[in-house]
């Protein structure tokens, strides 16, 4: 019982500490003022970081996920009609992802064209329910888009574990952030406040 007592103080220490240290008293400034709820500094920088964080996973999703078909046209050098291939043939049958991007999405169609899409397209009453099942279309990257291709879907430079390393930097980037927030802002007012001072001067 004791035992337990102890970890819910343990824990209601922590949980104040937080709420105080996320919750600075951004009060007496000259030239800011803060409002309070969901329009409060803390939380617009929080904000911000879930922002980055979202931007930040949907590129690398894009990279490493989506790229994954780009990097098997690369590989297999389907530049035109005549070398494409079916996601069988790339091994990628039975990706989820790569299929849905493929009927619904315009992320890989910016660079992988379908073969049987352009000829349906060309025809006369051409449409895609007249086209034939996903896993017999076939698919290349035309050679004007190579570069483009494979500049943007690399695979250098991304990863999940690139996204775990956003993670933390931001995490450390916040508190670095509010543990020095009220002397920022002190800092700034106080530099606004000089500017504002000699600017009336001057006039």
């Amino acid at each position: 019982m004791l035992l337990n007592a102890n970890n819910n103080t343990v824990w209601a220490t922590i949980a104040d500490f937080f709420v105080r240290f996320f919750n600075p008293k951004l009060e007496g400034y000259t030239n800011f003022e803060f409002g309070e709820g969901i329009l409060s500094l803390p939380i617009i920088i929080f904000g911000i970081f879930i922002g980055v964080w979202v931007a930040s996973f949907s590129a690398i999703f894009i990279k490493t996920t989506l790229g994954k078909m780009v990097r098997a046209l690369l590989a297999k050098e389907a530049f035109a009609p005549e070398s494409a291939q079916t996601l069988a043939a790339l091994g990628l049958e039975r990706h989820f992802f790569i299929r849905r991007a493929l009927v619904s999405g315009y992320t890989l169609r910016r660079v992988v064209r379908c073969v049987e899409m352009e000829e349906f397209s060309k025809s006369e009453g051409g449409g895609e329910k007249n086209l034939p099942e996903l896993s017999e279309r076939h698919f290349y990257i035309p050679e004007k888009d190579r570069y483009a291709a494979e500049m943007r879907f690399s695979e250098k430079g991304s990863g999940y574990g690139t996204f775990l390393f956003v993670i933390l930097g931001s995490i450390i980037a916040i508190f670095l952030i509010f543990a020095f927030l009220p002397q920022l802002l002190t800092f700034f007012d106080n530099v606004i406040s000089i500017f504002s001072w000699k600017g009336n001067l001057a006039k």
